[in-house]
């Protein structure tokens, strides 16, 4: 069960610690030269389109920040070089994909700062980076703010359940519905039938009243 009552701030200090750790990260393969003119690109034109990479409001740290779990959250954040920012950046988008977006396929291209075949070789082979985005899923499993695929398959297989019971509840219903009509159709019937006999037993006692009204008039007379 999610207790998103003070996650939507994101004053988190297991977090917060988490994130400082990109700042130090020792990248275990260099990227392309076409990579490294891209991540100049986005360091120098503001205008650039960075996937999940902010400037802080210091104008020297990039911040790598994600919408999960019903927060915004900052998953790192590093000084000076915008490349580990961008870099794991791709990976965060790719590593809690399936927690955004259930069902869907993965990103391609063009919403990731590089490629999909650099966030998946990142995520690979880059431990120390890879570790810090299972160290955050963990720390948001813990806290009720994530949910396993186990758990959200649990609570989808308890939707479908609930939709089935209340199915079959609505079909119990309708059925004990008719059950009534047809009850209700018959104690009507009886009811008119005692009553149209009480009606004659009323008619017969009345003319017999009358034949014995009429006997004593005529014994007096």
């Amino acid at each position: 069960m999610k207790t998103e009552t003070t996650h939507h701030r994101a004053s988190d200090p297991t977090l917060s610690v988490i994130a400082k750790r990109l700042s130090t990260l020792a990248w275990a393969s260099p990227l392309t030269e076409e990579e490294k003119l891209t991540a100049v690109h986005c360091q120098k034109d503001f205008a650039a389109k960075r996937h999940l990479v902010v400037m802080m409001p210091d104008f020297k740290t990039w911040a790598v920040r994600m919408y999960l779990a019903g927060a915004q959250r900052t998953l790192g954040h590093c000084q000076g070089d915008i490349e580990p920012a961008l870099r794991f950046a791709d990976m965060a988008r790719m590593f809690f994909w399936p927690y955004r977006v259930r069902g869907c396929a993965e990103p391609t291209d063009v919403f990731l700062n590089f490629s999909v075949a650099r966030a998946q070789n990142d995520l690979q082979y880059e431990t120390e980076a890879r570790a810090m985005l299972e160290d955050t899923k963990n720390h948001l499993l813990k806290i009720g703010a994530l949910s396993s695929s186990e758990d959200r398959e649990q609570l989808r297989r308890e939707a479908r359940e609930k939709r089935a019971k209340l199915r079959t509840l609505r079909g119990e219903i309708l059925g004990m519905h008719d059950v009534w009509l047809n009850r209700l159709g018959a104690i009507e019937s009886k009811l008119e039938k005692k009553l149209d006999a009480l009606e004659r037993k009323q008619g017969e006692m009345l003319e017999l009243f009358n034949r014995i009204l009429a006997a004593a008039k005529g014994g007096t007379s």
